[in-house]
């Protein structure tokens, strides 16, 4: 149902996936973290559908920075939810030792505790930050000295750079600069390091890192898929902004950008390109794109690309603006078709491009989806030889073999 060229209503999607789950036979757990990120609405709907109706094996686990927008106080009031919140998360002082004792040992642990409890208020995080620190000198009453020194919301950054400069250059590296991605593999890092390094030298790095617990998250542990723990994440990438220029940094996400293009990642690809400042290269590759997206019908997935896109690049290309057409008609929205076909019709006639380019069939395909959609419009709103007229101009345009494309054609 997710493929199909118009995504069905959350109440539709709702009725399928409790169904399926009220059919599985054992608990299940479903965890979502980091629900901060959505912002979609119907994604809302669709979850507050499931817990109201939530078969009795399934449970679900929602972790998010802050309240979603979500009837947490109706589930609060008839017992569908236990609500864990920071305080409830964060270690008391006898759990501090206990961890400090795992990592340091007893006496270590006798002596950094309380300090550390008091300074990190019991964060989690940042008690992981400061015992692989501590792990790393002799002196914990200098380290203790030094940590407060520092305001509470430096503590991260102080504790970064400790456990940083106790790496090796080539490791610092590949840390700082892989900070800009949010999951990434030996190839994917070697690509946008860009120097003489290779992914096996990559892998052997993180393979090291991983076993040093140095806050990276293996995902996948048949492709070698990690992510850095999102604290330790944020803090590389404002060493990373300290250390290189604006350009350095477009350079390390064009690098990201060609890498995921090349993998058929294209939602990665647009995102790194923008990142990179760069809006016109992340606007070729939705046009790069496009016509095999068409021919697939994945009209939602070429509407969440333009999503990404800022509204002036679509404003300034043709094929975008037709794109654009395309997804309205599907959703019913023929009333915005002229506007959109004429936009792009002036575009095309003010394009100085040579005769030869034109012959192109990207730019045949081009003019024959808007003369199709033309077409619809036209027949849609009783206008039949106007309709008859584009289709057959549409037909003209179209190269020979792009069958699905003739189709639409040919039935108007």
């Amino acid at each position: 149902m997710l493929k199909a060229p118009r995504i069905p209503p959350p109440e539709h999607i709702a009725a399928l996936l409790i169904n399926d789950l009220a059919d599985v036979p054992d608990d299940v757990i479903l965890v979502l973290d980091d629900y901060h990120c959505i912002h979609n609405r119907e994604v809302h709907t669709l979850l507050e559908l499931l817990v109201e109706h939530l078969p009795p094996q399934l449970h679900l686990v929602l972790i998010s920075r802050s309240n979603p927008p979500l009837p947490i106080v109706r589930w609060l009031a008839k017992g569908y939810l236990t609500e864990l919140r920071g305080s409830d998360l964060r270690f008391t002082l006898e759990e501090t030792e206990s961890f400090l004792t795992r990592m340091l040992g007893s006496e270590a642990a006798r002596e950094t505790a309380g300090a550390l409890d008091e300074r990190t208020e019991g964060w989690i995080a940042v008690l992981r930050l400061a015992a692989l620190s501590l792990r790393g000198t002799s002196d914990h009453a200098s380290f203790l000295q030094h940590l407060d020194s520092y305001a509470a919301r430096s503590i991260s950054s102080y504790l970064v750079g400790e456990i940083l400069a106790q790496q090796a250059p080539a490791v610092q590296e590949v840390l700082e600069r892989t900070s800009i991605l949010e999951q990434f593999c030996p190839e994917l890092c070697a690509a946008v390091i860009g120097s003489d390094i290779s992914h096996e030298q990559v892998q052997a790095t993180l393979d090291w890192l991983e076993r040093a617990n140095l806050f990276l998250v293996p995902l996948d542990k048949r492709q070698r898929w990690y992510r850095f723990h999102h604290l330790f994440q944020g803090l590389l990438q404002q060493r990373l902004q300290t250390h290189c220029s604006q350009e350095e940094l477009a350079t390390l996400h064009l690098r990201a950008r060609t890498w995921y293009a090349r993998q058929g990642l294209i939602e990665e690809a647009i995102r790194h390109a923008l990142l990179a400042g760069d809006a016109s290269r992340a606007t070729q590759l939705v046009e790069a794109q496009f016509f095999q997206a068409f021919e697939q019908e994945q009209l939602a997935l070429v509407e969440h690309w333009l999503r990404l896109l800022p509204e002036q690049q679509i404003q300034r290309c043709p094929l975008l603006l037709t794109a654009t057409a395309w997804i309205s008609q599907a959703r019913g929205e023929l009333k915005e078709l002229p506007r959109l076909l004429t936009a792009a019709d002036q575009l095309l006639a003010n394009d100085d491009r040579d005769t030869s380019d034109a012959l192109d069939p990207p730019f045949r395909l081009l003019h024959g989806l808007m003369e199709t959609l033309w077409s619809l419009y036209y027949f849609f709103t009783g206008q039949a030889q106007e309709s008859l007229e584009c289709a057959r101009s549409a037909l003209v345009w179209i190269p020979p073999g792009e069958e699905h494309m003739i189709s639409h054609a040919t039935w108007y």
